[in-house]
Parts: C-alpha cells; sequence; structure tokens
C-alpha cells in the first residue's frame, strides 16, 4: 500500500496508453483475468474445464468455434483425482505431448506461501493459465464470509497480476434444468462474484444440451449465451457448438408463442399435458415451472383464457375476443 498519494489529473488517464484487450477464449475469457466457471451438479464443469484447458494448451479453437491464445496450462485439482483426469483426458483425445500439468488431492491451500511459491513456479515454466477445481477447496475460511473471500481472492490476484489466467470452478446452488441462469445462483458470498473480472454459469437442458451463459464481464461487453452439446462416439467424447443462445426475454417470447399456437391447435389442453407434448416433442421450451408462468402471464394479458374442468383443472383456450393494444 503506497504510503503517499499521488493521483493523476484526468488529462493524464486520458493520454495514457494501455495495451488492447486480449483473449484467452475470444469474447469469453480474458487474457490474464479471473474467470469463475460455475454450474449446479452435473452441469459438465469439469469436462468443460478440461476441453478449454486442451483448446488453449494446444491453441485450437474451443468447441471448434471460439479462438484461443495457446499457452501452457496448470491444473490444480482438488475434486476428481487423477484416474478421473486421466479417463476424460482420453476421452476428449488430448495429445500426450500438450503442456498441460496436473496436480490432484494434494490437499492445496490457497496460502500466501503457497501462491507465491505457485507464481514463481509458474513464470519459471512459462504458465498462462492456471484452473483450480474447485473453489471451496483451497481455503480453510467461510465462502458466505465477505472477509474470508477477499482474502482469498487477494491471494489469487497475485496470478493475475503476474499475467497468468485464472479459471475458478465453483457450485451453483441446485436449480432447475434448463431454467435460465443467474449471478444469483453462485453458492456463497457476494464477494465471490465481485472479485472476479468475468463469470461463467453453465446449466443442462432436459434434451441434453449445455447452456453456457457469460454473467459478467468488466474487460468488455458481456457476451450472449450459447448452447453445446457433449457427443459420444465410442470410447470419445466431442464438445458441439449448436447455436448462440437468446435472451430471457426472447426465450419468453418463444415459449409464449409455442404455447399460443398449441393451444389454439388444442383448445382445453391442461398444463401438464402442454408439458408432456413438448417433452416428446424434444422442444426446449423450459420446465414446467417456465410454462406456468408463461400461462399466468398469457391469461394476465387476456390472450389466454382458463376454465376450471374435471378434477379442478385448468383448461386452456385461445381468448377470441382478446385484441393487442
Amino acid at each position: 500500500m503506497p504510503s503517499v498519494l499521488n493521483p493523476k489529473h484526468l488529462y493524464e488517464l486520458l493520454d495514457a496508453q494501455f495495451p488492447p484487450q486480449r483473449w484467452l477464449v475470444e469474447g469469453l475469457i480474458p487474457l490474464g483475468g479471473i474467470t469463475l466457471l460455475s454450474g449446479a451438479p452435473e452441469s459438465y464443469k469439469t469436462w468443460v474445464m478440461l476441453d478449454t484447458a486442451i483448446s488453449v494448451a494446444e491453441g485450437k479453437p474451443l468447441f471448434d468455434k471460439l479462438p484461443t491464445t495457446r499457452t501452457k496450462v496448470l491444473i490444480i485439482d482438488e475434486e476428481s483425482g487423477g484416474r478421473i483426469l486421466q479417463e476424460r483426458f482420453l476421452a476428449l483425445r488430448v495429445h500426450s505431448t500438450s503442456p498441460i500439468y496436473s496436480e490432484s488431492m494434494q490437499g492445496v491451500i490457497f496460502t500466501e506461501d503457497y501462491v507465491d511459491s505457485l507464481v514463481d513456479w509458474c513464470i519459471t515454466k512459462g504458465i498462462g493459465l492456471v484452473v483450480i477445481d474447485s473453489l471451496t477447496r483451497i481455503h480453510r475460511g467461510d465462502e458466505n464470509s465477505a472477509k474470508d473471500i477477499s482474502a482469498l481472492f487477494a491471494q489469487i490476484r497475485k496470478l493475475s497480476n503476474a499475467g497468468i489466467s485464472v479459471i475458478i470452478l465453483h457450485h451453483n446452488r441446485k436449480s432447475i434444468p434448463g431454467f435460465g441462469y443467474s449471478a444469483n445462483d453462485i453458492r456463497g458470498s457476494s464477494d465471490i462474484l465481485a472479485s472476479v473480472d468475468s463469470a461463467i454459469a453453465l446449466n443442462t437442458t432436459r434434451t441434453g444440451y449445455i447452456n453456457v451463459a457469460p454473467v459478467k464481464n468488466r474487460i468488455a461487453i458481456k457476451g450472449r449465451p450459447f448452447t453445446v452439446r457433449l457427443t459420444e462416439d465410442g470410447d470419445y467424447r466431442l464438445f458441439e457448438y449448436v447455436a448462440e443462445g437468446k435472451s430471457k426475454d426472447d426465450q419468453f417470447t418463444d415459449r409464449k408463442d409455442a404455447i399460443l399456437e398449441l393451444i389454439e391447435a388444442d383448445p382445453g389442453i391442461i398444463q401438464s399435458q402442454i408439458y408432456q407434448y413438448f417433452k416428446q416433442e424434444g422442444i426446449d421450451i423450459g420446465g414446467e415451472r417456465a410454462i406456468k408462468n408463461t400461462l399466468d402471464e398469457l391469461i394476465k394479458s387476456g390472450q389466454v383464457e382458463a376454465i376450471r374442468g374435471d378434477k379442478n383443472a385448468l383448461r386452456f383456450s385461445i381468448n377470441s375476443s382478446f385484441v393487442v393494444s
């Protein structure tokens, strides 16, 4: 901490020359920044992390879509263990000569001494990306305590200050598959999100797709969500980029239009039948809660009428007298 104030005039800031922003993964993970990769259980966090590590180490596009900056990688694994890492690396067809280092289940705690030695080792080896799996395993503090989290990230920031990119895996609160994503889903203190430069949330849909949603980026404008899937080819796995995702407003509009079309084709349909129809057709418009919320909005707006039928179930039909204002 400086002992003497040395503020600069605005014109000095405006005249300063800064290097252009560079990306470890184009538009998604900033070079030299700290990125949080979070998701609920079984959201493929480790698979996405390993595929990112391979893509960066080999200098190939992530998901065969997003350009990367090639650099050496260190994985600090306190979740999976060596056997699982080996199996998944082989499934993702990693090259044995790829510049990836790892240590598994060593009980790493990010003390000041450990992080200082880690930074020195990374600089010596030319490591440009450190992946930590997971945040909860590398400290003894309370993840709900802003004080404890702030102290932890002060250590992690040493890597970033040395020009080393960091990806940290973290757990979200358990969420509904396919039911959107939110920065509020991240487990623990709000200081976790405040301390990182970018954050990416993963969740899975009921049809097996993986939604990749940027929820924070202080380096640049936050990107749009997109969808990938992990396909199987015998013993091998491959991520495929499916499509750019849509905003929540766009998702609601699509869901509303799809439900209106179904109700018009089948007047008197009930909510469970709507859900089953889209599920059987393999159309992902969200879960039962999303459908219920959309029906409530359609009733409120006057576009749909609901009449109680057998067993007290609401039966939905189009309001023929509805006029768009």
